[in-house]
C-alpha cells in the first residue's frame, strides 16, 4: 500500500495533541523524537480532508490507536507474515514498507525506509505515513468493512488522492485502462491516483466511498 490528485490542502499547523491518544512503539529502532511529528502531520492531513470532503470523522482515534515503528526491514516482514490474514509461503515485497490492520499501523522507520529509497525526503516518508493511514480512515467510514473497500485500483487511488501523491500522473486510455479494470493484482499506483482524481470531476468523494461499497468496478 504505499504515490495526482486534487491534493490536499498544505497543513502548515500541526496540533500534537491529535495524536496523544495514540501508542506509538518502536522495534528493532530506537525512539524516533521526530517521528510523532511526522504522524501529527499525517492525522493532520487526513482529518482537514475530513472535514473539507463532509466524511464525518474528527477524532483520529476513530480509526488508529496503535502505531509499531520498525528500525529494520525484517523485523518488519517477521511481523507481517506472522498476521492470519498474510498468505503463508510468499515473501514480501521490498516495496512494502507499511500497512494497517483492526487500528493498528505498522511502519518502517524514517532511517529504515530511507535504506530501500535512499532519495526519499521527509515529505515523501510523512505523505506514505498519510496514504497507509488513509486506508485505516477508509475502513473506519465503511463502518468497519473492509471488503466493502473496493477494487485496488479504487482504494489505492482513494489513498493517493488524500496523501497527495501522484498529483501530475496522467489518465491510462484504451487498453490500458481496460486492463486495469480486470486486473486482480497490484498494478501502477500512478494511474490509479490519475483514475481517482478523474472520478473527482464527477462525483464527490463521499459519494464515491458509497457508490464503490456497492460495485467492483467503474
Amino acid at each position: 500500500m504505499a504515490s495526482g490528485c486534487a491534493s490536499t490542502a498544505v497543513v502548515t499547523q500541526v496540533n500534537p495533541t491529535r495524536t496523544a491518544s495514540i501508542e506509538t512503539r518502536f522495534l528493532a529502532s530506537e525512539p524516533d523524537p521526530k517521528f510523532e511529528k511526522k504522524l501529527a502531520t499525517a492525522v493532520a492531513r487526513i482529518l482537514y480532508f475530513s472535514e473539507k470532503e463532509g466524511l464525518g470523522i474528527s477524532d483520529a482515534t476513530t480509526f488508529v490507536s496503535k502505531v509499531f515503528v520498525y528500525g529494520t526491514k525484517a523485523a518488519f516482514d517477521k511481523t507481517l507474515t506472522s498476521s492470519p490474514s498474510w498468505q503463508a509461503g510468499i515473501s514480501v515485497p521490498i516495496n512494502y514498507v507499511g500497512y494497517g490492520q483492526s487500528k493498528q499501523f505498522h511502519v518502517l522507520s524514517f532511517t529504515a525506509y530511507q535504506r530501500i529509497h535512499p532519495d526519499a525526503s521527509v515529505d515523501d516518508y510523512t505523505k506514505l505515513l498519510t496514504h497507509e493511514l488513509a486506508h485505516l480512515f477508509h475502513i473506519s467510514f465503511l463502518q468497519g468493512q473492509e471488503d466493502e473497500m473496493g477494487p485496488t485500483w479504487f482504494f489505492e487511488g482513494f489513498a493517493c488522492y488524500v496523501a497527495g501523491q501522484y498529483q501530475t500522473s496522467v489518465l491510462p486510455e484504451g487498453s490500458r485502462l481496460t486492463k486495469i479494470k480486470s486486473q486482480t493484482g497490484r498494478g501502477s499506483y500512478e494511474d490509479y491516483a490519475a483514475i481517482f482524481r478523474y472520478l473527482t470531476r464527477r462525483s464527490s468523494v463521499r459519494e464515491l466511498l458509497i457508490e464503490f461499497r456497492r460495485k467492483s468496478n467503474f
